[in-house]
């Protein structure tokens, strides 16, 4: 089952399940480093355990925030909540 859903990433987010993969390619870009703290704060409360977040490819979680590890996963770089399942 996917459910899509827009939101507005800055403002208070609305009840949701935890995600098992969060799309945020070429969003983080364009914001100062303490919104994106405050975002990948809320994403990484939001992620399953076993959850993976795709950014673009100038974007990543390091010196940001420390929930997430870097995996190379299918060729490509994403991000998973460390202590998650591996790929695979």
């Amino acid at each position: 089952m996917v459910d899509f859903r827009d939101l507005n990433l800055i403002q208070s987010w609305p009840t949701m399940p935890l995600m098992d993969v969060v799309l945020m390619r070429n969003v983080l870009i364009y914001l100062d480093a303490e919104t994106k703290k405050a975002i990948l704060a809320r994403v990484a409360r939001q992620t399953a355990p076993d959850g993976y977040l795709i950014l673009g490819g100038a974007e990543t979680t390091t010196s940001l925030n420390e929930s997430f590890e870097s995996v190379l996963l299918g060729g490509g770089m994403c991000f998973r909540l460390k202590g998650g399942a591996k790929p695979g």
